[in-house]
């Protein structure tokens, strides 16, 4: 199958599909999107409409001078030469006369004005006859008429030729200006991408921080979970070992040993607590001062990216500083030029804007020379053209300048002031187009500057509210750790305080059996002994009350439910009334609880005080002893009770730690 018949055949199954075949006349680079498609043309089409209005710009228009627009064809480049001829005069009116000598042709032409391009309508002024005295001289004027046609033909051929050079050289510059600006495009493309790559790099290393972060977090909390828990076995197992140690021991060594290792075990707790809070503390510290050095860090990444921004702003300032400059001077330099072209010479204004222009671009290709060498050998190659083509246009001008102030100087004083005036408005608006530009330069670079703060501003409260949560959440976990741990610890606590009173109790319960076995050991001996003597005939000898009605109360397993009352009621009394401070003062040394048993009569005074264990700190014994007195007397006995008992003993053990409290048995 030829080329033909498979272009036909895809054109009928493009054409069946649907779908429009894609075809663009400019070969747009690749990656570009239709945004920078329509940016790109928009910016060419203005310029070249700039470049229209330019060269369409015309000066020393009639009426009040002002500049205004018109097409260059539409000008007079020569003016024709009116010819007039004068009959000889008469043989009478020459007898009349006096002969003169002969008069020499006289043509007077006036002095080419400048064109009016906005009134091309307007018929050019006529020139001065051509007066000639006889017949005679008519070939002659006709002939030099001719010869000024003809010079004048040749002149507006070389003006055409200019033009269309000029209308040449504007497309090439055009073609060049395009091409930069597309490399101006693909650089701030390539910029914006390599500005998301970055930006992409830093969110993921951020990410990838706070996540390696949230790990060790994570191992931290599951390493010190499993910590505790084996602490805590650990303290079960070692309680659960001294537990069955003291229940093995005797009854008042394992009173003694309960005391001593309760108040070692506290000692302990209290160390491993301090110590648990000096190396929370150094955690916590080592934490801070880890995040310290990260906001350390980001700072300085901050100011150094800063500085790099503040150090791009001014270079671009300084860059647009020196092209306002560069402008200036070159505006300047038109406005001289201005003032010395006159009318007619829209061409040389031509070539000199192209210079102007093609300095200016020669200043830019300078600035971007390290960037594309080919590029750069291109646009030297055309600005060397252009240059050889201006010098051509500038010698050509100066001539004709030469021959346009040899011929008429006044009309070149009057251009040159007309000119002047044209060209300070065109420096004026020249200035204010600028100005306009660098004010929208300006407010451009401020948006930016806003938007990037703006983005610095969202990144940083992030990393605020990121930190924040961390921070909550490393509070939150140390809270409960915390809580747990105190948990633990009042639980240790209870349950150590539970076993020792528990065996306190029962150390108490076993006394008070062995004396209630002892008891009625000896009221059974009394009263086998009064039997003894009421058979042999003696009377039997009057029971002590001390032995017969005194009860001494077992503690929390004492059965008589009347006597519990009591004494509860009787140790509440005391922890509420007892005067801490009294006890507090004698406290001057190591001491262990004493167990004091109250013995109280029916009218509720104390019969006696009993330290069965010691505080071992005599005045903490005479402070206890002191308080018992102080208190007295107590409630009276129940009607039940007093008919039952005369004395009734009440043990207790006294704790005064920060508040006076009384525990049954030992407790």
């Amino acid at each position: 199958m030829s080329d033909r018949g498979r272009h036909a055949k895809k054109r009928r199954a493009t054409a069946k599909s649907g779908r429009p075949r894609k075809s663009t006349l400019i070969p747009w680079p690749r990656g570009w999107r239709r945004r920078d498609r329509v940016r790109f043309t928009r910016s060419v089409v203005i310029s070249l409409a700039f470049h229209a209005v330019l060269l369409s710009l015309q000066f020393d228009a009639p009426g009040l001078g002002l500049p205004g627009l018109g097409l260059p064809w539409q000008d007079r480049r020569a003016q024709a030469v009116n010819i007039v001829l004068i009959a000889p005069p008469t043989p009478e009116a020459s007898k009349a006369k006096k002969p003169s000598p002969p008069k020499e042709r006289r043509v007077r032409a006036e002095p080419r004005k400048k064109p009016v391009p906005s009134r091309p309508a307007a018929p050019p002024p006529p020139p001065a006859p051509v007066i000639a005295k006889a017949p005679s001289s008519l070939s002659a004027s006709v002939a030099k008429a001719e010869k000024a046609q003809q010079a004048v033909k040749e002149q507006q051929q070389a003006l055409a030729e200019e033009r269309k050079e000029a209308k040449r050289q504007a497309e090439a510059l055009a073609a060049a200006e395009a091409a930069k600006q597309r490399a101006i495009v693909q650089e701030r493309l390539r910029a914006s991408k390599q500005a998301e790559a970055l930006a992409a790099a830093e969110a993921a290393k951020q990410r990838a921080v706070a996540q390696e972060r949230l790990r060790a977090i994570q191992q931290a909390e599951a390493l010190a979970k499993i910590e505790a828990t084996r602490q805590a076995q650990e303290k079960i197992e070692r309680l659960a070992r001294e537990a069955e140690a003291k229940q093995r021991a005797a009854e008042i060594e394992a009173r003694q040993i309960a005391e001593e290792t309760a108040r070692k075990e506290l000692l302990r707790q209290e160390a491993e607590r301090k110590e648990f809070a000096r190396r929370e503390a150094a955690r916590l510290e080592a934490e801070r001062q880890v995040r310290d050095a990260e906001e350390k860090r980001l700072a300085h990444e901050a100011e150094e990216s800063r500085l790099a921004q503040e150090a791009e702003e001014r270079r671009l300032a300084q860059e647009a500083e020196e092209r306002r400059q560069t402008a200036e001077a070159e505006a300047k330099r038109l406005a001289e030029a201005e003032a010395r072209r006159t009318a007619e010479e829209r061409a040389r204004q031509e070539a000199a804007r192209l210079k102007a222009e093609r300095q200016a671009r020669e200043a830019e290709e300078r600035r971007l020379a390290a960037e594309a060498e080919a590029r750069r050998a291109a646009e030297e190659l055309a600005r060397q053209e252009a240059e050889r083509l201006a010098r051509e246009a500038e010698e050509r001008r100066l001539a004709k300048e030469a021959e346009e102030r040899r011929q008429a100087a006044e009309a070149k004083r009057l251009a040159e002031a007309e000119a002047r005036r044209a060209a300070e408005e065109l420096a004026r608006r020249e200035a204010e187009r600028q100005a306009r530009e660098a004010e929208e330069r300006r407010l451009a670079m401020e948006a930016e500057e806003r938007r990037l703060a703006r983005e610095a501003e969202e990144r940083r409260l992030a990393a605020e509210d990121e930190a924040k949560r961390l921070a909550e959440a490393e509070a939150a976990r140390q809270e409960a750790e915390r809580q747990a741990h105190e948990a633990e610890e009042r639980r240790l606590a209870k349950a150590a305080e539970e076993q020792r009173l528990a065996a306190e109790e029962a150390a108490a319960r076993r006394v008070a059996e062995e004396r209630a076995r002892t008891q009625a050991a000896l009221e059974s001996l009394r009263a086998k002994k009064a039997k003894e003597q009421e058979q042999a005939g003696t009377p039997a000898p009057k029971l002590s009350t001390d032995s017969a009605r005194r009860r001494t109360l077992i503690g929390r397993a004492d059965r008589d439910a009347q006597l519990m009352i009591f004494a509860e009621v009787w140790r509440r009394n005391v922890n509420t009334r007892a005067p801490f401070e009294v006890l507090e003062k004698a406290k001057n040394g190591p001491y262990q609880n004493p167990w004091v048993t109250v013995a109280l009569r029916p009218d509720g005074q104390v019969e006696s005080i009993t330290f069965e264990r010691s505080s071992g700190v005599a005045e903490i014994d005479a402070a206890v002893r002191q308080v018992i007195m102080m208190l007295a007397p107590y409630n009276r006995f129940p009607r039940e009770l007093a008919a039952e008992y005369d004395v009734i003993e009440i043990p207790a053990v006294w704790s005064f730690n920060r508040a006076v409290r009384l525990f049954w048995g030992g407790g």
